[in-house]
C-alpha cells in the first residue's frame, strides 16, 4: 500500500473514533443517537435542579451504564435484576427495599411454610413460635401459656379490694369466774368466763403504680375491722376486774361483758419483682406501717341473792376500760407468686414490722346503789413502748385480661393472720387492803378470709 494511501486511512480511523472517546468522557454534549440525547436531556434536568447526575439519582441499588447503543441495568451487588428485594427505579425516583417482614415472608414461603396469622410482621411463625410472644401485641382474651410472671408485666396504676371476715382473740380478756359453791368460801368445778369475740367482716382497699423501667412498684393498702362481743353469765361467780376493799368469794350472780375492737392499719411499701424461674416470682418489699387499735370493754357485775355479800341487792358494780394503741414504724416483708397455669397462681406473702408506739389508758369503777353512783376508781395512763407485729397470708390468685391485654383482673381467695405483741395493757388490782395493780401485757391475734379482686391498667 502506498505512504499516501496509509496516511489517508489513519485519517479517517480518526475523524471516525474521535468523537466516540470525547462522548465517553463527557466532553461531547449532543449525538445524533436518540438514545444519546435522551441521557444527555436528563443529564441537563437534573443539573438545572441542582442534583448531581450520580447512581444514587436513578437508584441506590441500579446503576445505568451505556454500552453502545443500550442502557444495562447492573446491580451494585451483582444480584439479578429481577430478583424480589429490588424494584425498578421509574422517573428517576429512589427505590424502596422490601421491608423484614416481607423479605422473612417471602423467604418462609420459598421453604414450604406460611407465617403465623396472629401477628404479621414479627419473626413468629406458625412451625416455629417465637419465644417473644408475650411481647407481641396480640389481642387475645385469656392470657397465653408462654406469657408467664417473669415474662412480661403490666406497667402502670393498679387497684384492689378486698372482703375480711377474721376471728379476733386476745389474752387477758378473762371477766370472772364462774363455779358450784359446795362449802362457804370454796371453789368447786370452777371455769374462767373469757370474752369471745364473734366472727366479723372488714375490708382492704389498695392502689399503687409499677414502674416500667426496671419492675419497682409503689403500693398503699388501707385495712380496718371492728369485732365486738357481747356475753353474759348467770351463775355464782367471783368478779375478776372489781376491786373492794373486803371482797367476799361469793359476790356477784351474774357478769355481763361487752367488749369492741376498732382495728385501722395503713402499709405504704415500695418493692420490686425479681425472678427465680419462668413460673416463680419474689417481690422483696420496705415501707413503713401505721396502726389504730382502740379497745372499748364494759363490765357490768350485778347481784340479786341477799347471802351474798360484797355488792349491795339490787345494786351493781360497771367497770369501764379504755385502751388505745398508736403506732408507725418500719416494715419489711417478702410476696411470691408462683405461676400454675391458665391464669392461676399461688401466692404467699410474710411480713413484719416494728413500731414506736403509744397507749392512752384510762379505768372507771362505779358502784351503783338505791342512794346513788359512787366512783370508786378513776385510774389513767400514758406510756410509749417499741410495739412488734407480724403477718402471713398464702392463697390462690387469678388473672385475665380484657381490650387486647390493656386491662388485666385479678381474683384472689386466701387465708391470712396477724399477730400483735402487748396489745391489751388494762390494769389488774392485787391486793384488798391497798391500791396495788399490775398492768397487763396481753397480745392481740386474728386471722381469717381474704376475698379480694383488681384492676391492672
Amino acid at each position: 500500500m502506498k505512504k499516501s494511501h496509509r496516511l489517508s486511512l489513519m485519517v479517517s480511523c480518526i475523524s471516525f473514533c474521535m468523537p466516540m472517546i470525547l462522548f465517553a468522557e463527557g466532553k461531547v454534549k449532543t449525538s445524533t443517537n436518540p438514545l444519546h440525547q435522551a441521557f444527555e436531556q436528563a443529564k441537563e434536568d437534573l443539573e438545572k435542579q441542582g442534583v448531581k447526575p450520580t447512581r444514587q439519582a436513578y437508584s441506590d441499588e441500579i446503576e445505568p451504564q451505556l454500552v453502545g447503543e443500550e442502557t444495562v441495568e447492573v446491580p451494585q451487588d451483582g444480584l439479578d435484576p429481577v430478583d424480589q428485594n429490588y424494584a425498578t427505579p421509574r422517573d428517576s425516583e429512589r427505590a424502596a427495599p422490601l421491608s423484614p417482614s416481607e423479605r422473612d415472608s417471602n423467604a418462609y414461603r420459598q421453604d414450604g411454610r406460611e407465617p403465623s396469622q396472629e401477628y404479621y410482621g414479627e419473626r413468629s411463625y406458625t412451625d416455629e413460635p417465637s419465644m417473644d410472644c408475650c411481647q407481641q401485641e396480640v389481642c387475645q382474651p385469656v392470657v397465653k401459656e408462654c406469657c408467664y410472671p417473669c415474662s412480661r408485666s403490666e406497667y402502670g396504676f393498679y387497684i384492689m379490694g378486698e372482703w375480711l371476715y377474721w376471728k379476733f382473740s386476745e389474752g387477758g380478756s378473762e371477766y370472772a369466774v364462774n363455779y358450784n359453791e359446795v362449802l362457804p368460801g370454796e371453789l368447786q368445778q370452777a371455769h374462767s368466763d373469757k370474752t369471745t369475740f364473734d366472727w366479723k367482716s372488714g375490708f382492704r382497699v389498695g392502689a399503687g403504680y409499677l414502674f416500667e423501667d426496671n419492675d419497682w412498684d409503689l403500693y398503699a393498702a388501707y385495712t380496718e375491722v371492728r369485732p365486738h362481743t357481747n356475753e353474759t353469765t348467770n351463775a355464782t361467780v367471783f368478779p375478776l376486774l372489781y376491786y373492794q376493799d373486803t371482797l367476799p368469794v361469793r359476790a356477784a350472780t351474774s357478769a355481763n361483758v361487752n367488749w369492741n375492737i376498732d382495728f385501722k392499719t395503713l402499709d405504704v411499701l415500695l418493692g420490686q419483682r425479681y425472678c427465680v424461674t419462668d413460673t416463680l416470682s419474689l417481690h422483696p418489699n420496705v415501707g413503713l406501717k401505721a396502726a389504730w387499735i382502740d379497745q372499748r370493754a364494759s363490765v357490768v357485775y350485778e347481784n340479786t341473792n341477799p347471802a351474798f355479800g360484797g355488792i349491795p341487792v339490787g345494786g351493781s358494780i360497771t367497770l369501764n376500760q379504755t385502751n388505745d394503741f398508736r403506732g408507725v414504724g418500719l416494715e419489711a416483708g417478702l410476696d411470691s407468686l408462683w405461676y400454675m397455669g391458665q391464669g392461676l397462681s399461688l401466692y404467699g406473702r410474710v411480713s413484719g414490722a416494728l413500731l414506736v408506739s403509744e397507749f392512752s389508758l384510762h379505768q372507771t369503777q362505779d358502784q351503783v346503789t338505791d342512794v346513788g353512783t359512787i366512783q370508786q376508781i378513776d385510774l389513767r395512763g400514758k406510756f410509749h413502748v417499741i410495739a412488734p407485729t407480724a403477718k402471713l397470708s398464702l392463697g390462690v390468685d387469678w388473672k385475665r385480661g380484657f381490650r387486647c391485654d390493656q386491662l388485666f383482673l385479678h381474683l384472689n381467695i386466701g387465708f391470712e393472720t396477724q399477730y400483735w405483741w402487748n396489745q391489751n395493757r388494762l390494769a389488774r388490782f392485787t391486793s384488798v387492803t391497798v391500791p396495788v395493780y399490775v398492768r397487763n401485757s396481753e397480745d392481740l391475734g386474728m386471722y381469717g378470709l381474704t376475698l379480694g379482686a383488681g384492676l391492672d391498667f
